[in-house]
């Protein structure tokens, strides 16, 4: 057989031959060369060795070749470039080449891809090319020398797309640097491996998370050949963490949130009042829940008006804008929030959403966003249909409301709701229980009154039969042939008329309205007039001269029904609540005054109020005042104008109400029932004249009976005496059993043993045309059931000849 060429024999071999000579240029390679690398041998041929060698590598190669060219064989493994830009890992045997003198002329290197198809390493390639996890083999340079196959399928890449690039150019940016120091690390020897948690950007932009593994491979010298690296790809479980920690995140706030809500259910259970309420909400979210506009409103039904009643520091430039301030009344069309808000559910309930104000319709979007609001959400607060108040919440960026936010507003709401309604409720069971307590305390000072009455009543009923023999023996004396003796008797007449007007005052302030005494029409606002006219002496002449001026302003409301009622007594009563006003003013000790006369209608009542700008009056003066002698005016006063006032409201079935505070002034207003009347009945003057009678006096005052006696024996008339009932009434059955009856009875009230009532009865059973006269000192208004006539003590000549003349004068 024939000895083949070497050439054909080298061209033959299942590994690479490549030769170099002593310069470091290919002078032969083979095709086994050619199929690994990519280059034919005319392309290579005359070209340096480092074609194949990546630049950082070729420090080491070249030393690898000088020690070959010094006659000492070597092997190596090497990351080689090839044609279409790929990296292959090689492991190369180089050994001299010499001529036939022995000379060393080049280089023959021959070597096999470690990792390549059909490479010598068959079930390691299968097993990295298989293996479940990403794996790659990088140059020091991180450009890739091998992919498997689940790497490229992690990254989205093909293998030629990443043999062409290196891993920092689709390495997410903010992990670049953090990878290239540990890698530098590995390289420098600094540490043999690391494990980093890394994120790669696949071609079709998607995110992919990995946890990378890195470990340096070096030669026997310790350089770094490669560096492999594992990718197990985490994605998925990242992704699940994700939404575990948002999850944890919701639940981490939504139990803050709850917790808030619970603070703020406490704290509001603990008050009863929305003001602050409203405050402690507002504080406690701000506390717990920052960076939010907040403002809580309360809504007023009676006028269909919000009121602000707290804001934090953030709410306040949006709500300036809006022109809202704290504590105003603003009608709901004019918020506009409500007004949104109605526009959006149709009604002053639900809620409001608006993810960007810039892109909304709203007539407030300019000022919201000048003022820094950006999103804004508005939740009413109602009780079942009961609208209580309204939350309004704000954001300086768009969508800064989600659904939670808006579940967390409700649920805020809801709580708002039942502390607002109970406020509510509890300040209606205030306002009940004041009232009820005014009403007490009016009902008590009514009858401590009416007790005071009552003893005024009694006292009145004595000093009238004190007065009795004096008035009657002070006529008589008045009718004296003695000059001086009619001086004296005149001078104790007029002691005794003072004494009687006392009297009668004071009778005004018990006395209740008789049924004859008939009401009138009586227009209040001409009565105003009438009374200020008459009392302008007092209110201006009086105090100019002190140097105090007092302005008197009516303010009537000309709309005004006349009233039933007594104009006397109301032109009385007004005058002296305006002499009381003056009073008031003066002792105040300024210079200025006013008082304001004011009619109006208060439903089915009318009123006059009379305010003064005087001294006022505290607590306890206001709830005595009406008391009978009380006065604060010292010797100048009697204590029974107020005392004068409350009675006559009494006989016109009104009342009075007094509001006053120290330093302040005085309002009193007299409240008269509305109703119709048709005029008053005429009164028709008697003849008091009259023929000699036979009467019978019955009274258990002694000196009652002896002036009474003489002062009807001087008229001409006949007169027995009694000290009692039933003296009178054995007298008077005498009488008639005689044949020689009384012409009439006159009998006390009030007596021992059988009283003038039982009297009176016995005597109209006995005798049902005798005429009975009841004398009495508790005022002409009591008139006991059967009775004739009524005098009232003390009596005087003139009304008991009046009396006597309407029951036995007959006009022709």
């Amino acid at each position: 057989m024939e000895r083949p060429p070497l050439q054909a024999v080298l061209e033959q071999l299942p590994a690479v031959v490549v030769v170099l000579d002593k310069e470091g240029r290919i002078c032969w390679w083979n095709g086994e060369a050619t199929r690994l690398f990519g280059w034919t041998a005319e392309e290579v041929l005359g070209l340096s060795w480092t074609l194949l060698v990546p630049k950082e590598m070729q420090g080491r190669a070249a030393s690898v070749i000088e020690r070959v060219l010094k006659g000492i064989s070597a092997t190596h493994v090497s990351a080689n470039r090839t044609k279409d830009g790929r990296m292959v890992l090689c492991e190369w045997r180089s050994i001299p080449l010499k001529n036939e003198r022995g000379d060393i002329v080049g280089v023959i290197a021959t070597s096999h891809s470690v990792l390549a198809d059909g490479a010598t390493s068959y079930v390691l390639g299968q097993l990295l090319q298989n293996a479940p996890i990403g794996i790659a083999l990088v140059t020091p340079d991180k450009r890739p020398i091998f992919v498997n196959r689940q790497l490229c399928k992690i990254l989205g890449r093909s293998e030629a797309e990443l043999a062409k690039s290196r891993f920092v150019d689709v390495t997410h940016p903010d992990d670049v640097a953090e990878d290239e120091r540990l890698f530098d690390a590995l390289l420098r020897g600094e540490r043999d491996s690391y494990t980093m948690r890394k994120r790669y950007v696949r071609s079709d932009g998607q995110i992919v998370t990995v946890v990378l593994s890195s470990a340096v491979v070096r030669d026997d010298s310790g350089e770094p050949l490669f560096v492999v690296r594992m990718l197990q790809d985490i994605t998925a479980q990242v992704t699940a963490e994700a939404e575990v920690q948002r999850h944890l995140q919701e639940l981490r706030h939504q139990a803050a949130r709850l917790a808030v809500l619970n603070q703020i259910a406490q704290s509001a259970t603990q008050r009863l009042d929305i003001a602050s309420i409203a405050k402690v909400t507002i504080e406690t979210l701000d506390a717990h829940l920052p960076g939010t506009m907040r403002a809580l409103f309360a809504y007023d039904p009676a006028g269909d008006t919000f009121i602000l009643l707290e804001s934090n520091a953030l709410a306040e430039p949006p709500l300036k804008a809006l022109g809202i301030e704290r504590g105003k009344p603003i009608p709901a069309d004019e918020i506009p929030f409500a007004d949104a808000l109605r526009k959006e559910t149709g009604a002053l309930a639900g809620s409001l959403l608006i993810n960007d104000v810039a892109h909304s319709d709203l007539p407030f979007a300019r000022q919201l966003l000048k003022a820094g609001c950006r999103s804004l959400l508005c939740q009413a607060i109602c009780s079942g249909d009961e609208l209580l108040g309204m939350l309004v919440k704000g954001r300086p960026e768009a969508l800064g409301f989600d659904d939670a936010d808006r579940e967390f507003v409700n649920a805020l709401c809801e709580h708002l709701a039942v502390a607002f309604h109970n406020a509510r409720l509890f300040a209606d069971l205030r306002r009940a229980y004041e009232e009820l307590q005014r009403a007490q305390l009016t009902f008590a000072q009514q009858e401590r009154l009416r007790a005071l009455g009552q003893m005024a009543s009694g006292i009145v009923h004595d000093v009238n039969n004190a007065l009795v023999p004096i008035v009657a023996f002070t006529e008589m004396l008045q009718e004296h042939s003695d000059p001086p003796v009619r001086q004296i008797a005149q001078q104790m007449q007029t002691a005794i008329d003072d004494l009687v007007r006392i009297i009668n005052r004071l009778r005004a302030f018990y006395r209740p309205r008789s049924l004859q005494e008939e009401f009138e029409p009586v227009d209040l606002n001409e009565t105003v007039r009438q009374v200020v006219d008459l009392t302008k002496p007092r209110w201006y002449d009086m105090p100019q001269r002190e140097g105090i001026t007092i302005d008197l302003r009516l303010a009537l409301d000309e709309t005004l029904p006349p009233i039933a009622g007594i104009g006397a007594e109301i032109r009385e009563a007004l005058t002296n609540l305006i002499f009381n006003a003056v009073d008031a003013i003066m002792a105040k000790g300024t210079l200025q005054g006013t008082i304001i006369l004011r009619t109006g209608r208060r439903d089915e009542w009318a009123f006059v109020e009379v305010t003064d700008t005087g001294v006022g009056m505290d607590e306890e003066t206001r709830h005595r005042a009406f008391e009978p002698f009380f006065t604060t005016k010292g010797e100048r006063g009697t204590g029974l104008g107020l005392a004068m006032v409350y009675g006559t409201m009494e006989r016109h079935d009104g009342s009075v109400e007094v509001e006053s505070a120290l330093g302040v002034g005085t309002m009193v207003r007299l409240l008269f029932p509305l109703r119709v009347v048709t005029g008053k009945v005429p009164v028709v003057a008697l003849e008091p004249t009259l023929p000699p009678l036979r009467l019978l006096i019955v009274d258990d005052d002694p000196a009652v009976r002896l002036s009474l006696a003489t002062m009807l024996q001087q008229e001409g008339h006949q007169v027995v005496t009694a000290g009692d009932g039933e003296t009178a009434l054995a007298i008077f059955e005498a009488a008639l059993s005689q044949g020689q009856p009384f012409d009439a009875v006159l009998t006390d009230l009030g007596m021992p043993r059988m009283n003038g009532v039982e009297l009176l009865r016995l005597v109209k059973k006995r005798s049902p045309s005798t005429p009975v006269i009841v004398m009495t000192g508790w005022g002409g208004e009591v008139k006991p059931q059967g009775a004739d006539a009524v005098v009232s003590k003390p009596i005087r000549r003139r009304p008991l000849k009046e009396a006597l003349a309407a029951l036995f004068h007959r006009p022709p």
